[in-house]
């Protein structure tokens, strides 16, 4: 009797191809990385987040590669700021990525905060769009602290599925996996066999499939505006909506001073019959939402990210 699709990936060795060297520095990295994330995990949270906080500024002025690219992002998205205002938000989003890597270390405290359970209006959503018994699309991009999101919806008992990319040493990938999952959140990995079918399986359980559709990656896409340049953008939300009629909500996470704010709505859509035309019409209506939200705090998103890598033909 074959294991679980999932098991079998779980369960996939060091890649041969890795020759001692390689094989002897990727051990290394593994344990420093699973060390690392244990002492932090250790210090009280007000330590952990001025780690960050310190870990966000040296990563500012050392990875400048990553830097320029940020700032070239910013330059598309907010050409009516200046460069000194640009070099500001770049700045603060490399201190949001720092304080966003200390909350993944203490998840277990966080989610026991008051500002972090979802209040009746937010399970109204849910619980309303589950009802209808289709399943249900929930929506976010790299905004504030995703990671965090979705902990706090399956923590709220909400039963929701995330699609996740395996990290290139499957033992990283397993530690990952162990993590996520600790609290309820069930995760899909992409490049485990029958993923698609797991995907589809999630709306036959009349469960809450996970996706963020703010980059620009190597998957079927379209191209929508996005801060008013066309952006290639995953087209698997509205692939989903039209298959198979599920209701969509959007949903992100932003730090506000000492707190968090969480927000989500549900995302109307009719669907005409003309798949290609659904397809654009969804995943232009919910980037516009995404970009919203992004608006409402820019350096809480990744500006690295090479948004508009890919261009359309027609360029």
């Amino acid at each position: 009797m074959s294991s679980h699709p999932q098991q079998e990936f779980l369960d996939a060795p060091i890649p041969e191809r890795w020759g001692f060297v390689q094989r002897t520095k990727n051990t290394i990295l593994y344990y420093l990385i699973r060390f690392f994330f244990y002492l932090v995990s250790l210090t009280p949270f007000v330590v952990a987040k001025l780690f960050g906080v310190l870990l966000g500024h040296l990563a500012y002025w050392l990875v400048f590669t990553e830097r320029n690219k940020a700032l070239a992002q910013l330059e598309i998205a907010f050409p009516q700021k200046t460069p000194a205002q640009r070099d500001l938000l770049a700045k603060q989003m490399f201190i949001h990525l720092g304080i966003a890597c200390a909350e993944v270390t203490h998840i277990p405290a966080l989610l026991k905060r008051d500002d972090l359970k979802l209040d009746a209006s937010h399970k109204a959503i849910f619980d309303e769009a589950l009802k209808e018994g289709k399943g249900c699309i929930a929506v976010t991009g790299h905004i504030g602290n995703w990671e965090l999101l979705a902990q706090v919806l399956a923590a709220n008992n909400i039963p929701v599925h995330t699609i996740a990319k395996p990290v290139y040493d499957p033992r990283l990938t397993r530690w990952a996996h162990s993590n996520r999952t600790q609290f309820g959140l069930n995760v899909i990995w992409r490049g485990q066999r029958g993923g698609f079918k797991e995907m589809l399986r999630v709306f036959h359980q009349k469960e809450a499939l996970a996706l963020l559709i703010d980059q620009d990656t190597d998957v079927q896409s379209v191209f929508v505006p996005f801060f008013g340049k066309e952006a290639a953008t995953p087209a698997a939300v509205g692939v989903l909506a039209s298959r198979t009629k599920a209701p969509i909500i959007i949903g992100w996470l932003q730090r506000q001073n000492d707190g968090y704010r969480l927000n989500f709505e549900r995302y109307e859509y009719e669907l005409s019959g003309e798949k290609n035309t659904d397809i654009q019409a969804i995943t232009a209506g919910v980037t516009q939402r995404l970009e919203w939200a992004i608006r409402q705090a820019p350096e809480q998103w990744v500006w690295m990210h090479h948004r508009w890598k890919t261009r359309p033909p027609k360029e």
